[in-house]
C-alpha cells in the first residue's frame, strides 16, 4: 500500500439485505481516476462497489 494505491473492494449483500462484514479486493489501481473508470465499466453488471483509498 502506498500513497498512490487505490483498492476497490466487493461486499456481498445477504438475503436479509444486510451488507456482509467480509470483502474482497476486485481491483487495484495507481490513481483514483483508474479506480473510478473501473467502477464505471462494472455498472453494467448491477454490482455495487465501495472505494477505499490508502
Amino acid at each position: 500500500m502506498g500513497e498512490n494505491s487505490w483498492w476497490v473492494y466487493r461486499y456481498e449483500i445477504g438475503r436479509n439485505g444486510k451488507l456482509s462484514q467480509k470483502s474482497r479486493v476486485v481491483f487495484f489501481g495507481n490513481s483514483r481516476a483508474e479506480a473510478d473508470q473501473w467502477i464505471e465499466r462494472q455498472k453494467e453488471e448491477a454490482t455495487i462497489y465501495m472505494l477505499s483509498g490508502n
